[in-house]
């Protein structure tokens, strides 16, 4: 299983709308992605500011917890321990806010890797 969202258009998608996989999430909100949609670049990088279904993603995330399918989702993402099920089950249904919240708590109480710095 592969996560693949949809980027809406904007500046640093070349204002096309793109098909991604997420590669690497950092500490100040970017994110790195590669296209699945054989558009150029292949790997590009979204900015704090940029648009990022968030909420989508963590929809995601949660079901690759529940099958304990890890490969599909970024380190960042993959448990240091088993994350409560009653966890799992709110953040799909809350919002992209609070889900953000919930999710660094979960990396602050150690449930999930520190996020990286990006070398510039």
């Amino acid at each position: 299983m592969e996560i693949v969202l949809e980027i809406p258009p904007q500046s640093s998608t070349q204002e096309m709308r793109r098909l991604v996989k997420v590669v690497q999430v950092f500490e100040d909100g970017g994110v790195l992605l590669e296209g699945r949609d054989g558009h150029k670049p292949a790997q590009f990088r979204l900015q704090p500011r940029d648009s990022f279904p968030w909420l989508f993603f963590f929809q995601k995330v949660c079901v690759a917890w529940e099958l304990s399918s890890l490969q599909a989702i970024p380190y960042e993402y993959r448990p240091l321990q088993r994350i409560p099920q009653e966890i799992v089950d709110i953040i799909p249904k809350v919002s992209e806010k609070e889900a953000l919240k919930i999710i660094e708590t979960l990396r602050t109480k150690g449930f999930l890797p520190k996020l990286p710095k990006f070398a510039k």
